[in-house]
């Protein structure tokens, strides 16, 4: 004989299995349209503005007389332009929406890009460098917020990662397809320990080889919801990484230290937008804040980068460990205060963002 209530039970658990698997068709929908046109977009983006340093291997350098700190400039300039108006792109996002704004967006820097090819000096391309950092500016804050209101907390990390992914993996067979552009031509030959040639085809396998911890880092972060310790896991493997590419006399390790610092990288880059989108409410501003010192570090290597260090380049090694070292830390302190708040919270003494239900994730 069956006990009372059984039956109602057993309604409320189909009724909860019908809504999950509603859910789960929901969070594939989103997936499929969201995170692909994101990806592609964001790969768009990463192509068209990395493209000048696989030219930059080329006849480039000698075409345009970007001589002394010319380049250097042009890379500068860029990331200043891209800055300045990240926070005014990640707003018109929201004012005029997402389909609007990125479509607008794409169709300016991939008619600059495109303009690039025509340059005969090197001071169209510097002016052509800002208009590209401009056009640029709010296609990775713009996607960084609107991943974190698309998604729950629980599942923002690894959509970052798939949009990472994407992202690296056209990069990398954009640095295929111009070594083989560059082979078509009649290359010279070089006298230094890799070719031009061979410096643009092994960049690839690295930006490959990254899919792998970024994946699985930001699976195993929002599955357990860990997010501080995997930054740091992040950060250490970044500073093997360099160690092996500075201090190493040895090509096979010196690149397989390049292995072990993008791979953490592009981790890291996931592992940071899941970190301050799961934390802090105000979305918008922190996405382009958070951006923004991101294109911080690409001003930073365009001079800690010196030719007169090569093949070691110690300033830049040294430069890349402190500032992991420095995450490092930053991340212990802010993931302390978040296990406070929250032990605040339990306590009841305080709601954390003036929100009852809300818990920092950390």
């Amino acid at each position: 004989m069956a006990a009372p209530g059984s039956e109602e039970e057993q309604q409320d658990v189909g009724e909860e299995m019908r809504e999950q698997a509603l859910e789960h068709q929901l969070l594939r929908k989103v997936d499929l349209r969201l995170c692909t046109i994101a990806g592609i977009l964001c790969s768009l983006d990463l192509l068209d503005s990395g493209v000048i340093s696989s030219a930059s291997v080329t006849s480039m350098i000698s075409d345009l007389d970007l001589s002394g700190n010319r380049y250097s400039v042009s890379i500068f300039i860029f990331t200043i332009a891209s800055i300045a108006f990240q926070l005014p792109s990640t707003i018109a996002v929201r004012t005029f929406g997402p389909r609007i704004w990125f479509s607008f967006s794409t169709i300016s820097f991939g008619l600059i890009t495109l303009c690039s090819g025509f340059v005969q000096t090197w001071k169209q391309m510097i002016a052509l460098r800002v208009l590209l950092g401009i056009s640029m500016s709010g296609i990775y804050p713009g996607l960084t917020y609107l991943i974190s209101t698309w998604y729950t907390r629980r599942e923002q990390q690894l959509r970052f990662a798939f949009l990472q992914s994407g992202e690296i993996i056209v990069l990398a067979s954009g640095g295929i397809m111009n070594f083989g552009l560059r082979s078509m031509g009649s290359a010279a030959c070089s006298s230094s320990l890799i070719s031009p040639n061979k410096a643009i085809l092994l960049s690839a396998p690295p930006y490959y080889y990254a899919v792998i911890p970024v994946v699985l880092s930001s699976f195993v972060s929002d599955r357990y919801q860990l997010r501080g310790p995997v930054i740091i896991f992040n950060s250490l493997c970044l500073i093997a990484g360099f160690c092996m590419l500075g201090f190493s006399s040895q090509v096979t390790v010196r690149y397989i230290g390049t292995f072990l610092a993008t791979g953490a990288y592009v981790s890291n880059w996931a592992a940071l937008n899941a970190y301050q989108a799961n934390n802090i409410w105000k979305r918008a501003f922190t996405a382009a804040a958070v951006t923004a010192f991101n294109g911080a570090g690409g001003i930073a290597g365009s001079f800690i980068v010196r030719p007169n260090e090569a093949p070691k380049y110690f300033t830049a090694v040294w430069v890349s460990i402190g500032s992991h070292v420095a995450m490092i830390i930053v991340v212990v302190i802010f993931s302390a205060y978040f296990w406070r708040a929250n032990k605040r919270k339990n306590q009841g003494k305080r709601a954390i963002e003036g929100t009852p239900g809300f818990r920092h994730t950390y």
